[in-house]
């Protein structure tokens, strides 16, 4: 058994480049996946070692498979090959029992364009994995129910900016709604259901964050004083950008902080710059926000 990465690439070099080419369907798929694929002799390498019976798939099915996603859902020579990459068990799924209704469900009633659904499915192939009836549906009725994602067009953005909506856990998604929901500085005090869908579609990617991180990132704006200078205080601070609690605290938010503590400035009475702008931009803000403090102090 060939183990090593450089000899099994220099293995298959010289198979691929041997004459007269004997025949057997796994010598057929490599030169498929070489000649009309476009894989280079380290890419197949990477995909065999990833998913070894790759090469015993029926040469029928490689080449369906592959017109399917070339032809019929317009994947670029690129994109098909991203995906196969870090999805080789796309071959094993059937294209009419699996892949179509899948594809027909995202397009015709989630609302995916074609250009969407291609973007989409190059960076998460396992959409495709996921089945309508077991997986989809249930999903899209607890999106609703459970987050007020309702009208026209809610779902489509959702799945859009955050794919992997679809493969969370209930249980998951039902700890961070319940902390979304609590008061603040224990939750982000989203009372108000036409809240929580708002902050949801502006930025679904807070689903992906754990409950942990969420909880140490609210907690350390509260301490900070973030939102005590306005009406609604932290929970509005937060329901309005909710992209807040991506934030880091050790690399981003706790040095930025200090660095404004040196120079006498406190977070509550600055704007929402110091979370957002880029480092050199925050750098002329805290020079600015010291000259204003020096000429009115």
């Amino acid at each position: 058994m060939v183990t090593n990465n450089l000899t099994f690439t220099v293995f298959l070099s010289l198979l691929l480049l041997s004459t007269p080419f004997p025949s057997n369907p796994k010598l057929e798929n490599l030169v498929f996946f070489r000649d009309t694929v476009g894989l280079s002799t380290p890419q197949l390498t990477k995909l065999i070692q990833k998913k070894p019976n790759s090469l015993s798939i029926s040469p029928i099915q490689l080449k369906a498979t592959h017109d399917y996603f070339t032809l019929d859902l317009k994947l670029s020579s690129n994109q098909f090959q991203r995906l196969i990459l870090s999805f080789p068990q796309i071959f094993a799924y059937s294209i009419p029992n699996n892949l179509v209704p899948t594809v027909t469900y995202l397009t015709q009633t989630i609302g995916f364009s074609a250009p969407s659904l291609t973007r989409s499915l190059t960076r998460y192939p396992q959409l495709l994995s996921l089945s309508v009836d077991q997986t989809y549906l249930p999903k899209i009725q607890f999106l609703e129910q459970h987050l007020h994602l309702n009208r026209k067009g809610d779902v489509l953005k959702v799945m859009k900016n955050f794919p992997p909506i679809v493969w969370l856990s209930f249980d998951n998604l039902l700890a961070k709604i319940e902390f979304f929901s609590t008061p603040t500085p224990h939750g982000c005090g989203l009372h108000n259901p036409a809240d929580l869908r708002s902050f949801v579609l502006a930025f679904p990617q807070v689903l992906g964050l754990s409950t942990d991180n969420l909880q140490q990132t609210v907690r350390f704006y509260h301490e900070s004083g973030l939102g005590t200078t306005t009406k609604n205080g932290l929970s509005g601070v937060l329901s309005s950008a909710p992209h807040f609690l991506a934030y880091s605290i050790p690399r981003r938010l706790n040095p930025r902080k200090q660095r404004m503590l040196e120079h006498g400035i406190e977070v509550k009475y600055s704007s929402t710059k110091w979370i957002t702008d880029k480092d050199e931009v925050f750098d002329r803000y805290l020079d600015q926000l010291t000259a204003d403090f020096d000429f009115h102090g």
